[in-house]
């Protein structure tokens, strides 16, 4: 995964037989935002994004979707605080 700011990541695909991927790369374009607030922690979000679908079992490309469009959101709010509404935590039983 290389991020680029406001420009394309790049997501290399190694290719997995146990989940059909296929190697490569793909590029992700983010999301355009006209006025962002504040850039903080806008790459620590995506990075938690991408390895949270990782862990959920996600692929590459959509997980860096997923990453793209929480930075999106992100980088609308000073200092990284969301007001968005509480959802509560679910427990994962493994």
């Amino acid at each position: 995964m290389i991020k680029n700011g406001a420009g394309t990541c790049l997501v290399s695909l190694v290719g997995d037989d146990t989940d059909d991927t296929e190697p490569g790369e793909c590029r992700i374009a983010p999301t355009l935002i006209a006025r962002p607030v504040e850039t903080t922690a806008v790459g620590d979000s995506f990075n938690a994004a991408y390895l949270t679908a990782r862990l959920m079992g996600v692929g590459a490309e959509a997980g860096a979707v997923s990453s793209a469009a929480l930075a999106a959101k992100v980088i609308r709010y000073r200092g990284a605080i969301m007001n968005a509404p509480q959802e509560p935590i679910r427990r994962i039983n493994k």
